[in-house]
């Protein structure tokens, strides 16, 4: 639920990837999760350009609706392109974190190891450049990416069904495409409250939704998108954190043993 919680959250995979494998080093955990990350992009994207093509050419959407969705598009299109011009571009990473690097010394009154730093990048973008050539293993992400994909569109239609709504299928396909964007999107509102819920109500509407049904659709679909994704979330952290805590304290424990034994 927090801000920009998208790059957040990746970061979060990296750090319980790292910890509860141990046999995985930190660059190879982060280019695995920034492969995700670009992969799972593609149905987002491809199915936000279906869906504004079905929105202007069968729907009568308000302007401010379309251009917000444009604009939407283009960031999200932009972010993507720098992703991955900076994941597999050493020069754009290495640039980066030596900027990052300055502000980070002074916030936390320390100096970092620039060469450590160096070396991660270079571990990072050689893991990149194999997982780019595993085609077998892009592939079958990527086939899962539109699966995870479909399922999350499953949801704006099982939501319509269960309140008795009638809906072109293609319909909320169309537009539920659209405003899935918006939740993945490092945007500045908490899981993008508020952005979210007028865009998706106001789009139900414009493809024949009363503004009441549609409200009532929204607020059914974020329950389950976002607050029970975040609940599920804080129980997984929590049962994480707890195993990594577990997994800490086995050796010593084991080493006490032995020393015992002698």
């Amino acid at each position: 639920l927090i801000p920009s919680g998208s790059f957040s959250g990746e970061t979060a995979r990296v750090y319980f990837l790292s910890k509860i494998d141990g046999a995985s080093r930190f660059d190879a955990s982060f280019a695995s999760v920034a492969a995700s990350r670009i992969i799972t992009a593609v149905p987002f994207i491809l199915g936000m350009t279906l869906g504004l093509a079905y929105l202007i050419f069968r729907c009568q959407v308000p302007s401010w609706v379309l251009n917000t969705c444009f604009v939407m598009m283009i960031f999200a299109v932009s972010v993507v392109v720098a992703f991955v011009g900076i994941c597999f571009e050493e020069r754009w990473l290495q640039r980066m974190v030596n900027l990052t690097i300055g502000p980070l010394e002074r916030i936390v009154h320390r100096d970092l190891d620039r060469e450590l730093c160096s070396g991660a990048v270079f571990g990072f973008q050689r893991s990149m450049h194999l997982l780019r050539h595993k085609n077998g293993a892009m592939l079958v992400s990527l086939i899962w990416a539109f699966a995870g994909w479909l399922c999350l569109e499953m949801v704006a239609f099982a939501a319509f069904r269960s309140l008795g709504f009638e809906v072109s299928l293609f319909a909320i396909f169309a537009v539920y495409s659209v405003i899935i964007v918006f939740q993945a999107l490092p945007l500045v509102l908490p899981g993008g409250i508020g952005l979210v819920e007028i865009l998706m109500t106001a789009i139900f509407s414009a493809v024949g939704i009363s503004i009441y049904d549609a409200a009532a659709v929204t607020i059914l679909i974020r329950l389950v998108q976002l607050w029970f994704l975040a609940l599920l979330g804080g129980v997984s952290t929590v049962h994480l954190m707890r195993r990594i805590d577990r997994d800490r304290d086995e050796p010593a424990s084991s080493g006490s043993s032995a020393d015992a034994g002698i």
